[in-house]
């Protein structure tokens, strides 16, 4: 575990003699263009500071924070920035005011004085956005996480309006950003539903995907114009990648270097990046990435940016200034594009635009009484926009729907009790039918009919109206003494769904066909309270209800009974009328518009702020209007990723499925297989924690390499890894705090502890006893208190534990023919060696510094170690003799495993193992480094060299009731924690039956 945490914050260690100082002043060559950096640093206050010189120079250098900026709001917290060097300008996205703000008389000098500040938009989430800057067109691009699109607007206008949502479909979780404005490109990543970066133009057209395997969390794109290059760092594994534009030349550049990066930057040959949680800032060559040119700074970079003014000057021509657009200009490599902002639509000259109806745009149709009102989707997020009442005296409306593209709102007028039709754009208002009580509405876009439900003294009904043949069919759902309520549906799928109320008490929630057909329970009476809401969402194939004041959730299957309901948000006790829009839920509660972000995701629950939309208005019923939310028909991945298991890319002859790497897709074209190997491979964990096998008997190629998915029975960070081939078991600690084990296809798969330490440093398996020695940690500050237990499972499947020796702090191997543990002492400097029960501990040889972990090869009956001070892989005899340096390894390593005659190494940077002569010490050409693994962490080679047996542990557990502990003269009968050991030193005092085996 140590050498994992070690290996994470080596910058901080490897630094101290790099650390960039606050006073000083750097110096800039004479006739050189002015360059620099920019910082927004700090968490709570948030400041803005710039540094003079040449980004590639900062290591060792003192950065002169003499010139910094307050930002005009305290509460600012700038996390992505662009500078427009021609215009003296930076704009910054700040979280806090959920807007993108223009300092202008921007430039290195940073004249306070002149500074002044314009909002350029407001209304964008809080969540991770990030801005790119079209220097050309000078139109400013951004993400949004939550209302999942990526939107531009001209950064010199008046109106904040102007605004196009350039992607907004089949896009979930937007991150990265990057444009080259001379190419014409846009490049972005979105996480889901699986990580991937894509590329369009700027106007959002042509869009393919770029890079979709071998991604955990790409979190920052940078461009190289001139090679037509862009690289991403993946926040996750720690990688720096790149690739060409058209998709090829993918080239790992550094692994285990990129944890938390907080910005990306492309400078002459460089790759410059900050590290906000790690103080560090700096540039280094793209070939042969150097993470010592980094330094630290005294406050947080929360992100940076290069001041260059050189690489936004170009010989493109501007068509944009010629066009004379009447919203605003997108310039290509080919000619100039008016756009027209959200709700318009472009005329045939392709220069003015056209408003559309009220609805055309994105937005909250609500009431207030008699009177329909429109709200800006951006109110969710802006407490400065205002509702526009359109309608007057429509009378009591209740179940609000609308048509997004024709214009039209459908209710309910409850004082003539009538399903109404009101057409927004001629103004006139259809009675489409009379009815009963009303108790719910539901408007299928796609067939264009219209659902209710209704009671009278004969009963209770669900029934349609076909707005094409203005007609009213029969009855599609009929009970006589329980009553349906709140609609909701899914057009694309034909489905229904409601609640039943059986009484006052008891409710369920139901689906079927739209046509009356395959009625089927959602939820049962137990699961529910009193739900008062009912929502669908179309992407995600999730049904969200409010009951008793929660917002909850589940994902609608074929086997709705195993799945996994999700409790979301609380919304107030008497809320009604819920919404979901993008990652939002839109709810009414006492007369308010609310909204809060509800992420979709079976393994936790997003917690999120409560955000009041609508404010003091009376609200009584509301819906949404996009009209990209109500298309005919869908793109081949729209709605539940097209029915894939990982990813959908959208093709002309309908959605291909792909699978991650390591995976095939199977023979139903939509859900991928591991064919997993049954001998002679390596098990390895990369920096994402996922585990793949190698073949060892073939020149690897990437197609070579399999996918374990055991990882997907615990989540989480893997910090060791043993296997275990007499009985095929993989075991692996979680976070350092869970211990777990399985079959490599999952099959068995158990949790055997979870420790109260801190963390867990390393554990090892004897084979012949089936017993589990773990080291638990605890700290105390800079102090390391550690001890090594034994654990064992019974008859009963229980575990039983004991404690062999206290006070180690390190690693350590066990020998169980020998009867010897072997362990690390890092903060004395020494190896050393134990009994396995404890007993007889003495030093074996001093070590120098740099030493976290240790091997042993029982073939050899050697301790392998890599001393990381002197750059080398050593070796001695079990005795702690012959010491031999086996192999130069500057950089240092992070695994060595053994078969036969064979050594196998991973280095601390790359992702390939390395095969070695044992004898000879040369290297076997194997395999390269494989781009889609991205750094490797632990392996384990199978067949490895074969752990010894213990003789006197080995048959009937050693004649012991409990625990055979090895010795290097025998063995040691042994008890659980607290229970004493019989007289006849083989059973304990509360077994009373003898001799049990552990069960595999």
């Amino acid at each position: 575990m140590r050498e994992t945490i070690h290996r994470m914050a080596l910058w901080n260690f490897s630094f101290l003699g790099l650390a960039v100082l606050i006073g000083s002043v750097t110096c800039q060559a004479p006739n050189q263009e002015r360059v620099g950096v920019v910082f927004s640093l700090g968490y709570y206050p948030n400041f803005l500071a710039v540094v003079e010189g040449q980004p590639t120079q900062l290591d060792g250098k003192t950065i002169a924070f003499d010139k910094y900026l307050k930002f005009n709001d305290s509460n600012t917290f700038a996390v992505s920035m662009v500078v427009d060097t021609q215009n003296e300008s930076l704009y910054y996205f700040d979280s806090h005011l959920k807007s993108i703000f223009r300092i202008n008389n921007f430039n290195l000098d940073l004249d306070v004085s002149r500074v002044t500040y314009d909002v350029i938009r407001d209304g964008i989430s809080d969540s991770a956005v990030q801005i790119a800057f079209d220097w050309i067109s000078r139109n400013i691009y951004w993400t949004d996480d939550y209302n999942d699109w990526i939107a531009v607007q001209p950064v010199f206008t008046r109106d904040r309006s102007l605004t196009k949502h350039v992607i907004d479909k089949m896009l979930q979780t937007p991150l990265a950003l990057a444009i080259d404005p001379e190419s014409g490109y846009l490049f972005f990543s979105d996480l889901k539903p699986a990580p991937r970066i894509e590329v369009c133009n700027l106007l959002g057209e042509k869009r393919r995907a770029l890079v979709t395997s071998g991604l955990s969390y790409p979190s920052h794109i940078a461009v190289d114009h001139k090679e037509g290059r862009i690289f991403w760092v993946d926040s996750e594994s720690g990688a720096l990648e790149s690739i060409l534009y058209n998709g090829i030349n993918r080239t790992l550049h550094a692994a285990g270097v990129a944890y938390f990066a907080s910005s990306l930057h492309y400078f002459k040959g460089h790759i410059c990046a900050s590290f906000d949680y790690m103080y560090l800032v700096g540039c280094s060559p793209v070939n042969g990435f150097n993470e010592e040119l980094f330094g630290f700074v005294k406050y947080a970079p929360i992100t940076t940016t290069v001041y260059d003014p050189e690489s936004q000057r170009t010989s493109i021509t501007n068509r944009c200034n010629a066009k004379k657009c009447q919203h605003f200009c997108i310039n290509t490599p080919t000619a100039a594009r008016c756009v027209c902002k959200e709700g318009y639509q472009l005329n045939r000259d392709g220069v003015n635009c056209t408003a559309g109806h009220i609805l055309s745009k994105k937005g909250i149709l609500f009431t207030n009484g008699s009177n329909l009102c429109v709200l800006d989707i951006v109110a969710i997020n802006s407490n400065k926009s205002r509702p526009n009442c359109v309608v007057n005296k429509l009378g009591y409306i209740h179940y609000l729907q609308a048509d997004s593209n024709k214009g039209i709102v459908y209710h309910w007028n409850k004082n003539i009790r009538s399903i109404q039709k009101y057409n927004l754009v001629t103004g006139r208002l259809y009675n489409l039918t009379f009815t009963n009580d009303v108790k719910g509405l539901f408007y299928d876009w796609v067939n264009e009919e219209l659902y209710w439900s209704e009671s009278d003294q004969y009963g209770f009904r669900i029934r349609l109206f076909d707005l094409v043949t203005e007609s009213e069919s029969k009855y599609q759902y009929e009970e006589d003494t329980k009553s349906f309520e709140y609609l909701t549906g899914n057009p694309y799928n034909d489905i229904l769904f409601w609640v039943l109320k059986e009484n006052r008490y008891a409710y369920m929630i139901e689906m079927g066909t739209m046509k009356g057909s395959n009625r089927t329970i959602v939820m049962n009476s137990d699961s529910l309270t009193k739900p008062t809401a009912l929502a669908y969402d179309s992407v995600y194939n999730r049904l969200y209800w409010i009951d008793s004041g929660e917002i909850t959730s589940v994902k609608i299957t074929t086997n709705i009974g195993q799945t996994k309901i999700i409790y979301h948000d609380y919304t107030g006790p008497t809320a009604h009328t819920l919404y979901l829009y993008k990652d939002y839920a839109l709810w009414i509660y006492n007369n308010n518009i609310k909204a809060v972000v509800v992420e979709e995701n079976d393994d936790y629950v997003y917690e999120s702020t409560v955000l009041t939309v609508m404010n003091g208005s009376d609200v009584t019923c509301m819906t949404y209007f996009d009209q990209r939310t109500q298309t005919k028909t869908r793109a081949p991945c729209e709605g539940d990723n097209g029915g894939c298991q990982y990813l959908c890319i959208p093709t002309t002859n309908g959605p291909l499925c792909t699978c991650p790497f390591g995976y095939k897709v199977s023979k139903d074209g939509k859900s991928c297989r591991s064919d997993l190997l049954t001998n002679n491979f390596a098990l390895i964990v990369d920096y994402d924690s996922k585990m793949y096998q190698i073949p060892l008997n073939k020149t690897i190629t990437e197609d070579d390499i399999v996918a374990v998915n055991i990882t997907e029975k615990r989540k989480g960070y893997i910090s060791d890894i043993i296997y275990d081939a007499t009985n095929g078991f993989v075991y692996w600690l979680i976070d350092g705090l869970e211990l777990c084990r399985s079959k490599l296809n999952g099959e068995n798969f158990t949790i055997i502890t979870t420790i109260a330490e801190d963390y867990v440093e390393n554990f090892e398996v004897d084979q012949t006893t089936g017993n589990i020695y773990i080291m638990p940690v605890l700290l105390y500050g800079h102090e390391v208190s550690g001890h090594i237990s034994v654990l064992r499972q019974m008859a009963s499947n229980e575990w039983k534990q004991t404690k062999i020796i206290e006070d180690l702090k390190d690693y350590f191997v066990i020998h169980p023919k020998k009867g010897y543990i072997f362990w690390l002492d890092s903060y004395q400097y020494m190896f050393g060696r134990t009994n396995m029960d404890g007993t007889n501990s003495m030093v074996l040889k001093k070590h120098t510094y740099e030493v976290w972990r240790f091997y042993i090869d029982y073939s050899g009956d050697r301790l392998y170690w890599s001393d990381d001070y002197y750059g080398g892989v050593y070796s001695m005899d079990t005795n702690g003799n012959d010491l031999k340096k086996f192999l130069a390894a500057p950089d240092g390593i992070n695994a060595i495993a053994f078969q036969d005659n064979t050594v196998f190494i991973v280095m601390s940077h790359g992702s390939k193992i390395y095969r070695y002569d044992k004898t000879s010490g040369k290297e076997v050409k194997w395999m390269k480094n494989i781009t889609y693994i991205q750094g490797i962490d632990y392996i384990a080679i199978v067949p490895g060299n074969k752990q010894p047996e213990n003789d006197m542990c080995k048959n009937n557990n050693g004649d012991c009731s409990t625990f055979c502990l090895p010795t290097s003269s025998g063995r040691t009968c042994a008890c659980e924690d607290g229970v004493k050991l019989r007289s006849d030193k083989k059973t304990c005092g509360n077994v009373c039956d003898s001799f049990l085996q552990m069960a595999k």
